[in-house]
């Protein structure tokens, strides 16, 4: 369990998560090329926070490295496959957020957030007068995260249209390839 303040919820560049994670060269070259991807990465980067962990380090810098490897093992001169891969990977593993539990002890009793519904320091703003943590849902308790359908949602909320529709694009013709 990780305690939550205001401070650490504090808006923060991907720019800046590409410093600390060591991966700004290989970001910088990809976002000079897509301006978009570095807008989209930002807007992840302001609704989730740099406060929240992820399975390796901060969610935001896991987030950061697969989609970077993704663009990477993925980029053709002239194609688009690798800016959709970014998005992809990008907000897949965003999806860890579902995995989490953030709760505010305040006067009322417990109040959980949702990131379908705002940004997470919208919440801890307001419930600043409680105790705010963070713990990863135990396995056996965890509502059971599928990656294609949280990929399609938090897309969905967090992203301007254009980008929206080419993963909901993608995250669809996968499923359908699988057989999902």
């Amino acid at each position: 369990m990780t305690e939550i303040t205001e401070k650490m919820v504090a808006p923060v560049a991907m720019s800046k998560v590409a410093r600390d994670g060591m991966l700004f060269p290989k970001a910088r070259d990809i976002w000079l090329d897509h301006a978009l991807l570095e807008s989209a990465s930002d807007s992840l980067a302001a609704h989730l926070s740099g406060a929240l962990p992820g399975r390796d380090g901060p969610l935001l810098r896991d987030c950061l490295i697969d989609a970077v490897s993704a663009y990477r093992a993925t980029e053709k001169p002239g194609e688009m496959e690798a800016f959709v891969a970014y998005l992809v990977a990008l907000v897949r593993r965003a999806t860890d957020v579902f995995d989490l539990s953030v709760e505010a002890r305040v006067v009322d009793g417990v109040v959980s957030w949702d990131p379908l519904r705002e940004p997470l320091l919208t919440f801890v703003t307001r419930n600043g007068d409680g105790e705010i943590t963070v713990t990863r849902r135990p396995a056996d308790d965890a509502v059971e995260n599928d990656r294609n359908e949280s990929t399609v949602l938090l897309v969905a909320r967090l992203m301007p249209e254009p980008i929206a529709r080419r993963v909901v694009r993608h995250v669809m013709a996968h499923a359908k390839n699988t057989g999902i």
